[in-house]
């Protein structure tokens, strides 16, 4: 890989459990052998979550770039003790030393060679513990697709200490599953949230990436760490709430998102300046001010310029609905002073919120679609054949690259000549001669799935979902 080599003890993209449920540890067995002590296995319980080294080029990222993911993560080129990164390496707790085999029911068995600052022993009410492990899961997107579906699990693993007699390392990475479809639909905005539901309970980069919309929009006020708690729930209660969501903040369905990714997007926009006003003031700030009572319901006049009696009681309809004043005789009540400024903003912004988060929704229904059905899930070039090929040709069909009679699952001279012709359009390539031209890569899927979704949404707007 590119670039200068971190070491990966420098807080590698970590994929968090949900909760710590209660668990025991057995501890070391030890017994005289022959006037030594024997080094035993014991048994251990642990929840493990998993991780990726981030590569330059990739479709997505955790935080949305790969300089972002480098900073937080490393290049993942190897451990906290050196060792190049492997499958079957872990990250364990510092109280399980560097080489200890650790045998992960249905995983298969590891080595501990890496360290993290989240990656500790965690005591429970019962003075038993549960030591959380981090397992390596590959590279670029593949390993960020593994890690994200790996998710966490716990279960009671099997420790080999240094000295025990230890098995082999045996993890094949290909067991574990890497659709693509977990992965983000873009990379233009870290918090796009596009495909990434999240409940109570979850643990995965799309909660920190709620987390970390929630708190830019000022409702939570932790530290994003991927974990969907009660304080996520409570910060996505009083979003939905504000935005007249239904919900209790337990799920992130697809309108939530929506309307946070649209709320996000507004936080730096501001209706039409118009100051802090009072009755008897006349003018353009007055003007503005109306125009914007107008749009959130609260005026129903013409637009003057004047603060007269008809503007104070739009003003007090407002502060009353907003809470922003208890009754019509609290101080303040009909003036537009900082309080009730500040109050229109953010209703301002949840009402545009609501109308900018349609377009957005649609997206994300036609994203997921496209994901499943109609955009290639591998790499592909010259020699390729199957259904992703197809879905190839018929994208590049569209695009009027090729004809009806050239789709037919085989990745030919045809195909990587269009393919070529498309990646010269996307200025992926500049001549047929550069490295991975004709050939349909991670920019090259990119720019797939962006003319595949605005296809799809042309189509649904078009003629309705059942086209797509």
């Amino acid at each position: 890989m590119k670039g200068k080599q971190h070491s990966m003890k420098h807080t590698p993209i970590r994929f968090y459990p949900a909760t710590i449920l209660l668990c025991s540890c057995l501890g070391s067995l030890v017994s005289p052998v022959i006037g030594q002590v024997a080094v035993l296995p014991y048994e251990q319980e642990v929840y493990l979550t998993a991780y990726y080294s981030p590569e330059p080029d990739q479709c997505c990222y955790v935080l949305g770039s790969y300089e972002e993911d480098v900073i937080m993560n490393g290049q993942g080129i190897h451990g906290a003790d050196g060792t190049p990164v492997y499958p079957g390496m872990l990250a364990a707790p510092k109280e399980i030393p560097f080489g200890t085999r650790i045998d992960l029911p249905g995983i298969g068995v590891g080595a501990v060679h890496d360290r993290g600052s989240a990656i500790t022993m965690m005591d429970n009410d019962d003075d038993a513990s549960i030591a959380h492990l981090d397992i390596w899961v590959g590279h670029g997107e593949e390993g960020l697709a593994r890690a994200l579906a790996f998710g966490s699990k716990r279960m009671t693993a099997t420790i080999y200490p240094l000295g025990s007699d230890h098995p082999q390392v045996s993890l094949v990475l290909e067991n574990l599953p890497a659709p693509r479809a977990v992965l983000p639909a873009s990379t233009n905005t870290p918090s796009s949230l596009l495909l990434a539901a999240s409940s109570l309970g979850d643990s995965s980069a799309s909660v920190r990436l709620l987390q970390k919309t929630l708190s830019s929009l000022a409702y939570f006020e932790r530290e994003p760490s991927g974990t969907f708690g009660e304080e996520t729930k409570a910060a996505l209660a009083r979003f939905q709430k504000d935005h007249n969501i239904s919900g209790d903040g337990s799920s992130a369905d697809d309108v939530t998102r929506a309307r946070l990714i649209a709320a996000e997007k507004l936080m730096n926009r501001l209706p039409a300046a118009f100051g802090e006003l009072a009755m008897g003031d006349t003018g353009q700030n007055v003007n503005r001010a109306q125009g914007v009572l107008r749009f959130l319901g609260d005026y129903s006049g013409r637009t003057t310029g004047a603060f007269d009696e008809r503007m104070k009681n739009a003003v007090i309809a407002f502060q009353l609905r907003t809470h922003v004043i208890d009754d019509a005789l609290t101080p303040g009540a009909g003036r537009i002073g900082p309080k009730t400024k500040s109050a229109i903003i953010h209703a301002w912004r949840i009402k545009r919120a609501k109308s900018e988060a349609s377009p957005i929704f649609l997206t994300m229904q036609v994203t997921k679609i496209v994901l499943e059905k109609h955009l290639p899930s591998s790499v592909l070039a010259r020699g390729s054949q199957g259904d992703d090929v197809k879905r190839l040709q018929r994208l590049l069909l569209r695009k009027g690259l090729l004809t009806k009679a050239d789709i037919n699952g085989v990745f030919g001279e045809k195909t990587e000549k269009a393919v070529e012709a498309m990646q010269l359009q996307g200025k992926i390539i500049t001549t047929s001669n550069d490295h991975g031209a004709g050939v349909v890569g991670p920019m090259t899927r990119k720019l797939l799935e962006e003319f595949a979704v605005q296809e799809g949404i042309r189509i649904v707007r078009s003629n309705g979902f059942r086209y797509l």
